[in-house]
């Protein structure tokens, strides 16, 4: 806290040591997640849906969201690559040829220190991606 009583919050190095969650927990905030983004892409009226290219598909087991129109990182994401199974470089290249195929440029991966495989960041990179802080899940227990 500082001197007025507020908590102020530091930042954290990137990827974390030490995950502030278990991996039971990270994969249970990740599963509500994609839940929420379910329930947003199906309540969209068709309409809008068609005319943003508002969508979220799934690649096996990786659950990724799209629209064409809205350049914000959550609606051009990957949520869940290598969390509930290990990745495999085939789902990463099916991922980043269906974002070509909607002519979608700029989109992010979740990545959460449990992600599998070890390696993960390392395809990362090599695909000319930057590792960088992002959007902690904030959650109460109960």
């Amino acid at each position: 806290m500082d001197s007025s009583g507020n908590t102020t919050l530091t930042p954290h190095e990137f990827p974390p040591s030490a995950p502030a969650v278990s991996e039971g927990l990270a994969i249970r905030l990740e599963s509500c997640e994609i839940s929420a983004w379910q329930d947003l892409c199906a309540a969209a009226p068709a309409a809008f849906a068609q005319a943003h290219g508002l969508g979220i598909e799934r690649i096996e087991t990786v659950v990724m969201t799209r629209c064409a129109t809205i350049p914000f990182t959550h609606f051009n994401c990957v949520m869940n690559l290598g969390l509930t199974a290990p990745a495999t470089q085939q789902q990463l290249a099916a991922t980043l040829a269906q974002y070509r195929h909607h002519a979608i440029k700029s989109f992010t991966f979740y990545h959460v220190p449990f992600s599998k495989p070890r390696e993960l960041p390392d395809w990362f990179r090599c695909r000319d991606f930057e590792l960088t802080g992002g959007w902690d899940r904030i959650y109460r227990r109960g």
